[in-house]
């Protein structure tokens, strides 16, 4: 029995606004095989197909590669920001007040700061919050230069 992937899957079930466990519960199957499918997990043709089903899509759809990229050159999934603390301090803001500002928790906008992986429209809120291009957020920081390593301590 072949197996496939379903690249398309978490796009598909974001664009119809539906939970991993909604959408599980459609398909009559388990909300953990949701989870390992938009991982990257193959199943088979039989699965493919009650998934589509239940996003109203042909199956093929979930087994291409997403559409391509939506506003602002960000795809539908999730991304690092590694400008983040850089335009937090240029604009003189606390992590607290950014965080405050956009609606995430301190915890989150410290973990995003350290290479955590935000969603499309929390990559928004926050260009929203520094007033700069959501691309902006996603390049590496002004004078960010990886050939400067800081020397061992002796």
């Amino acid at each position: 029995m072949p197996l496939t992937q379903v690249p398309a899957l978490r796009y598909w079930r974001a664009r119809r606004r539906l939970s991993q466990g909604a959408l599980a519960e459609q398909a009559n199957i388990s909300a953990d095989t949701v989870i390992r499918l938009e991982r990257g997990r193959p199943t088979r043709l039989a699965t493919v197909r009650c998934l589509a089903a239940a996003l109203n899509v042909v199956p093929g759809a979930l087994m291409r590669p997403p559409p391509g990229p939506v506003a602002d050159g960000l795809r539908p999934h999730l991304a690092t920001i590694p400008a983040l603390r850089y335009w937090r301090s240029h604009r003189l803001l606390t992590q607290e007040v950014l965080a405050d500002r956009v609606g995430l928790s301190c915890q989150t906008l410290h973990a995003l700061e350290h290479g955590g992986r935000a969603r499309v429209d929390t990559v928004h809120r926050l260009a929203k919050a520094l007033d700069v291009a959501p691309a902006t957020l996603l390049r590496q920081p002004p004078g960010f230069d990886r050939r400067i390593v800081t020397p061992p301590a002796c």
